[in-house]
């Protein structure tokens, strides 16, 4: 399972996966036509930060032991970034999928933040999340 597969399993409410799996393997352009719908469409291990968002990123980026992350810009598809050089235009919206922390963050152009962590993680569960050698679709 790639990782975007693997944000759609953990973070979107379960009506909502088969729909977004479907779009996903139909390619980039499929998924990026929707993403509008993609913030009524998270489940409850995701939170809304519509003041301060950037700081509440920072707090939990601070918390997290690895460097890589996994960018999905919304308008040209995903990158894989190392988070010591990443930096992004706040005006930018996209998706950043931390895969060893399970956390991801969606990030909205009008400075607004969803942040999606994986509570189970806290209690010693891990959802299924895929190895860092699997590659983008």
């Amino acid at each position: 399972m790639d990782r975007f597969s693997a944000f759609i399993n953990s973070f979107l409410k379960k009506q909502y996966q088969s729909r977004w799996h479907f779009l996903y393997q139909k390619g980039w352009p499929h998924v990026r036509k929707n993403l509008a719908q993609l913030d009524r469409q998270l489940n409850h291990r995701c939170q809304l930060f519509t003041h301060n968002g950037w700081q509440q990123q920072a707090k939990e980026l601070a918390t997290i032991k690895h460097d890589q992350g996994d960018w999905y810009n919304f308008t040209t598809g995903p990158q894989a970034v190392n988070l010591h050089n990443f930096s992004w235009d706040h005006a930018t919206e996209g998706l950043l999928i931390l895969q060893r922390a399970q956390l991801a963050f969606y990030l909205h152009h009008e400075g607004w933040i969803w942040v999606c962590k994986n509570q189970e993680q806290l209690s010693g569960k891990l959802l299924s999340w895929p190895t860092e050698t699997e590659d983008f679709r």
